[in-house]
């Protein structure tokens, strides 16, 4: 019997090759190349082996095509790799795109790029949100550019990287996302405050993905002057916007917003003095406000695992800033 498959096999090894003898010449597939390999002397190993060459081959692949010319290798890259623990911390924020982008952001200034086992994954992660799409590209390196090539949506990631920004105005109208907003970066290492009232002025007419890409810009030079356009954004309808707005805020030194969290936070810790040492006692928040909820702190947890009233006490505590 010749082209066996391994349905062949299988029904051979259930009902045992005593009951069912099953003569192996040959094997379907790739893995036939290969059958004279097998030991036809003894009928039970010979099953054993021929299965096993068959699960081998269908996990090696199958042959190309004749004809089919494969595409050529990625070129070397120049540029080195994340540091092991920034890179570590690459897969947890992919549920947080506004902390991820301002990693990404930091690790492309610095001149690295993201490892290799990662690139798919943050691919992944940027065809979903559009306004993380312009960090990713900047951390790809010549492998991810690569095999960013080989799938549509991935190529819309790198499509996004920040253009040599134009400095004509009209840019500002007319110009793709990624062109506008290299022109918005200009302007902001130029004159931040112009940039700003540049933003704000036609605000109402972007669109919720743009207004989040664009709001991101204001990462550079950030200061006071820029708190009550964000203030004003964490009321947008778009939770990216919010988000963003809020991680700029939460870095902004004396906002509103972080003196609120400090001002959540104080009540739930104290410090009591105990014998033979001070420790500290923590209370559990009831419920969030309003004024909480527009702020990021959200009332539902994760997960299971842990009760709604623990989860808003991490949420109070970790929107603390370390430097208040």
């Amino acid at each position: 019997m010749s082209g066996l498959s391994f349905d062949d096999l299988v029904a051979a090894a259930t009902v045992g090759v005593a009951h069912r003898p099953l003569h192996i010449a040959g094997l379907a597939g790739v893995a036939g190349q290969h059958a004279t390999v097998l030991d036809g002397a003894d009928p039970a190993a010979a099953v054993l082996d021929a299965a096993a060459l068959m699960v081998t081959a269908q996990r090696a692949g199958v042959l190309p095509a004749p004809g089919v010319i494969p595409p050529g290798p990625a070129a070397a890259d120049t540029v080195p790799e994340l540091p092991a623990r920034a890179a570590e911390a690459l897969p947890r924020l992919c549920s947080d795109p506004v902390l991820l982008a301002g990693l990404l952001s930091t690790a492309a200034s610095a001149g690295y790029r993201a490892p290799a086992p990662l690139l798919p994954a943050l691919l992944d992660t940027a065809a979903m949100h559009t306004a993380l799409r312009p960090a990713v590209a900047g951390v790809l390196g010549a492998r991810g550019r690569w095999l960013a090539r080989h799938r549509r949506d991935w190529q819309r990631v790198t499509d996004a990287a920040a253009p040599t920004p134009a400095d004509d105005p009209g840019v500002w109208e007319t110009g793709s996302r990624a062109e506008r907003r290299a022109y918005l970066a200009m302007q902001r290492e130029r004159d931040p405050g112009a940039a700003r009232e540049l933003l704000a002025a036609g605000w109402s007419r972007e669109t919720g993905e743009d207004r989040a890409d664009l709001l991101a810009v204001l990462a550079h030079r950030l200061s006071a002057a820029d708190e009550e356009f964000l203030e004003a954004a964490l009321d947008d309808r778009k939770g990216a916007v919010r988000a963003a707005a809020r991680h700029l805020l939460a870095r902004l030194p004396g906002s509103a917003f972080r003196r609120r969290a400090a001002e959540r936070a104080a009540p739930l810790l104290r410090a009591e003095r105990a014998t033979p040492r001070r420790r500290l006692v923590v209370s559990l928040p009831e419920a969030a406000d309003r004024a909480a909820a527009r702020d990021g702190i959200g009332a539902r947890p994760p997960a299971s695992g842990i009760g709604a009233r623990a989860w808003l006490l991490t949420q109070l505590i970790a929107a603390v800033s370390l430097a208040d």
